[in-house]
């Protein structure tokens, strides 16, 4: 089988198209760009969309089609020369075969109504697309992940990325994994052709839903961990913040979603990528700072003195989350989550955060 699906796909090589110029959009750019250039069933040229925005007295694509390299969001790395920046949507939708989507989830939304409405925007029937996003999409009370959203708006099937992946680590060739989600097991191999490489392993599950939703909701404990370290709380402390948080992880995925799976945190876009998020994460850094005494910072200060242009997910993903679970009158299943909200977006005390657990009631024996 796969000897005839990469004999075809060499007659007429996939073009690629990435949707995305981030700090991650960019390490991916590289990631494919070198399998692109090594691989037949590729074509060339990996084509990338930027945002038409100013660097340096010059147009970021600019900079990155003459230098090799995102000198805002990825500095120091280069880029192999068959990426070329587009800042036209069209340019990079039109034809491709293949359409990676990592932007912030805050934008998807945006990105997708343009590629469906505008009549330049020429998307091909048998494209196939793959999410690289880590957060929600909320519409009409409805909650979904994002790659069933890619798949309601554009009518073409998506898969979904994600894992224990600190860009600029990856971005500078240290080991890492990685896990691929989907149904189709020849959309899978395409796929994993396009992003193994033997410093970032690819490992491919018959599962989207269980990445994505690990992916989004790790950002939010993630922001419990980081005032955790702002408060200086004890480790043992920390541990029963990250295991509650892991629980209502598993239950919101139930309740929401109908998904009961476990076994898909022993993938990296599980337990690996909490533990990373929490090591080195931005929500843990941008958390951190938001809980300090003498900040007294908002999250869009905070995100424009530290991130440099990109964008903490997990304040995004907790809006929706607590936005689903209060309309359900569920906030009593959901301690951490609810006060995570409310020290983020209430004034709440950033204490509260322990104090939530720390109870005068006996835990009932429930077994």
């Amino acid at each position: 089988m796969l000897k005839n699906l990469f004999d075809k796909l060499k007659e007429c090589p996939l073009k690629i198209g990435i949707l995305g110029s981030g700090n991650w959009a960019t390490t991916i750019s590289k990631v494919v760009g070198t399998n692109a250039q090594n691989n037949e069933i590729f074509e060339n040229e990996v084509k990338m969309w930027v945002r038409d925005e100013p660097f340096e007295n010059a147009k970021l694509s600019d900079i990155i089609n003459t230098k090799h390299e995102n000198m805002k969001y990825l500095k120091g790395v280069k880029l192999p020369t068959n990426v070329v920046a587009y800042s036209n949507v069209s340019e990079v939708v039109n034809n491709s075969d293949l359409l990676i989507f990592v932007i912030p989830s805050q934008y998807l939304e945006n990105i997708l109504q343009i590629i469906k409405q505008n009549e330049s925007v020429k998307i091909k029937k048998d494209a196939k697309a793959i999410s690289l996003i880590k957060g929600f999409i909320v519409k009409d009370d409805t909650i979904s992940i994002c790659s069933k959203y890619i798949t309601d708006i554009l009518d073409i099937p998506c898969c979904a990325l994600s894992g224990a992946n600190i860009a600029s680590e990856i971005a500078h060739e240290k080991f890492a994994e990685a896990t691929i989600g989907g149904n189709n097991k020849e959309e899978l191999i395409i796929w994993q052709r396009a992003f193994d490489l033997p410093y970032f392993k690819i490992n491919c599950v018959n599962d989207s839903a269980g990445a994505e939703i690990c992916g989004a909701l790790k950002n939010i404990i993630t922001l419990a961990v980081g005032f955790c370290n702002g408060l200086n709380v004890s480790t043992n402390s920390k541990s029963a913040i990250i295991r509650n948080g892991i629980k209502e992880m598993i239950l919101f995925a139930k309740i929401f979603f109908n998904y009961d799976n476990i076994n898909i945190l022993l993938e990296s876009c599980g337990f690996a990528d909490i533990i990373t998020s929490f090591l080195s994460g931005r929500n843990t850094k941008c958390a951190v700072e938001f809980v300090k005494p003498s900040s007294n910072k908002s999250w869009q200060q905070i995100e424009d003195e530290i991130l440099n242009g990109q964008k903490i997910q997990g304040i995004v993903t907790l809006k929706y989350v607590y936005k689903m679970i209060s309309e359900k009158n569920l906030t009593h299943k959901f301690p951490l989550f609810t006060v995570i909200n409310k020290i983020s977006w209430e004034n709440e005390n950033p204490e509260a955060l322990l104090k939530t657990f720390m109870i005068d009631d006996i835990i009932p024996i429930d077994f």
